[in-house]
C-alpha cells in the first residue's frame, strides 16, 4: 500500500493469517489461569518462554526496521540526486 510503513515481518503476518486469533489478548478468566498453572506444573518455564519470544520478536522487528531505513535512505538519495522538474501551466 502506498504511504504505509509496515514493520511487521512477513513471516509473522503469514503465521497470524494461518492460525492467529486477535479475540483475546490477556488472561481474563479462571480457566485461562488454570491452563497457565497446568503449563507451569508440567515444567514449562513461562517466564523463560516469554523472554525468548520477546527476544525473537525484537530481533525480527530490528530486521524490518533496518530494511525500512535502507529503503528510506535509497529514496532520499534518489530525491537528492534527481534534478527537480517544475511543470509550467501557462504562457
Amino acid at each position: 500500500m502506498p504511504g504505509v510503513v509496515n514493520t511487521t515481518p512477513e513471516a509473522t503476518l503469514r503465521a497470524f493469517a494461518d492460525h492467529g486469533d486477535s479475540a483475546r489478548t490477556a488472561v481474563t478468566s479462571d480457566a485461562d489461569s488454570a491452563i497457565l498453572a497446568s503449563v507451569e506444573h508440567a515444567g514449562i518455564d513461562l517466564t523463560a518462554v516469554t523472554a525468548d519470544l520477546e527476544r525473537e520478536g525484537v530481533h525480527a522487528f530490528c530486521g524490518s526496521y533496518r530494511a525500512l531505513l535502507a529503503c528510506l535512505t535509497t529514496k532520499v538519495h534518489h530525491i537528492e540526486t534527481q534534478p527537480m522538474h517544475v511543470e509550467h501551466s501557462g504562457p
